[in-house]
């Protein structure tokens, strides 16, 4: 949550500040409120006890906070930056790939937060612009 804050002051980057903060909260609150209603077992939890290769925050898998914050983080980037944000999308897409490649979360897991990221970053974008 750093960088955008540290957009906040400067009147050029205000406006994508806010976008990003925004998107980020409110795909964070989506992601919080799911965990703690779905309930899903992390892969390393499950019958088939899989070894996760990360530290594991909490037991809850569905859906991926990091994918949720890495994707509303990067579509307003390709949204207002155009091409130069094309990195930052594959950035995210790599961040959900990673998190089924270190047995935390199942691909749907990732897919949702996907989603929700998006979402909350169109919410953000419709508020800001």
């Amino acid at each position: 949550m750093s960088v955008p804050l540290l957009l906040l002051p400067w009147t050029v980057s205000r406006n994508f500040g806010l976008t990003l903060l925004l998107a980020n909260a409110a795909s964070h609150a989506c992601v919080q409120l799911l965990k703690r209603t779905v309930v899903r077992r992390r892969p390393h939890l499950s019958p088939a006890g899989v070894l996760a290769l990360s530290v594991i925050p909490d037991a809850f898998s569905f859906p991926s906070g990091h994918s949720a914050a890495a994707m509303a983080l990067a579509i307003p980037c390709v949204v207002r930056g155009g091409a130069a944000g094309i990195p930052a999308l594959l950035i995210a897409l790599v961040v959900g790939a990673s998190r089924v490649y270190l047995r935390v979360h199942y691909l749907t897991d990732v897919v949702a937060g996907q989603i929700l990221g998006a979402a909350g970053a169109a919410l953000a974008i419709w508020i800001v612009y």
